[in-house]
């Protein structure tokens, strides 16, 4: 959908935000938000969206969702366009695409026609693009993990919710057996939210399985043991607790 190869890849921003939390939490505490307007590549449709730029992080949840006054962060990451539903990232709304790509395109939305708008269908829908366009694996995993956070508290959409996780489980297994992170500190990372998505949706063996890896590893960062060796003790309990 866009070239990644240049970008920090949503792992790695997750371990720079876990240290700054642990060594520097004043850092991020200015938030600005404006609104943008931006074209539908498929349809032509032009719609405004809001941006935050900058956040308060005062945390970080066990699944390593920023806490604070952040403000619509995670629901305005993904955009969705009011008319035909595409969905992707701010920079996926640049096209144009081919003929051929936009009747590929609208086939993916298809089935999403009928369900009522929301976070989680936008997400879904942008992950499906994304991979059809062959984006990285690890950028896929992010889209499935942002839509599980936009779904916390939702009673009504527990199910869904641990769908998400799992989707984003399958694609942070292959973006570390692709070799997709260029630092052993954002495989630790990766092996972490595996480990904690496989908790949350039953899968304890495998999460302990992947805490471990983080435990035993001498480049993890304090916090990340921390809550390994925390959530490894929920997982041998058999707590799948989905709000922590």
């Amino acid at each position: 959908m866009t070239n990644t190869a240049n970008k920090t890849s949503p792992i790695k921003r997750a371990a720079v935000l876990l240290l700054a939390c642990v060594l520097a939490p004043a850092l991020l505490s200015a938030q600005k938000e404006h609104t943008r307007n931006i074209m539908c590549p498929v349809d032509g449709t032009m719609f405004a969206v809001p941006v935050t730029e900058n956040i308060t992080v005062t945390g970080l949840s066990r699944d390593l969702e920023k806490l604070g006054d952040i403000g619509y962060h995670y629901s305005t990451m993904i955009c969705s366009c009011p008319t035909c539903r595409y969905s992707g990232y701010h920079e996926d709304f640049g096209g144009p695409f081919t003929r051929k790509a936009k009747e590929d395109i609208t086939r993916i939305i298809a089935p999403y026609k009928n369900q009522p708008p929301g976070n989680a269908v936008k997400c879904e829908i942008a992950a499906k693009l994304n991979i059809y366009f062959g984006d990285s694996n690890d950028r896929i995993a992010n889209i499935y993990r942002v839509g599980s956070y936009l779904l916390r508290g939702d009673r009504n959409q527990e199910s869904k919710r641990k769908d998400l996780q799992r989707q984003c489980i399958v694609y942070l297994k292959k973006a570390v057996e692709a070799r997709e992170y260029s630092l052993d500190s954002d495989y630790i990372t990766a092996h972490y939210l595996i480990g904690e998505f496989s908790r949350r949706t039953g899968g304890f063996s495998q999460a302990i399985q992947y805490f471990d890896m983080v435990l035993k590893s001498p480049l993890a960062d304090p916090t990340l043991l921390k809550y390994a060796a925390e959530q490894k003790k929920a997982a041998q309990s058999r707590d799948d607790s989905n709000g922590i």
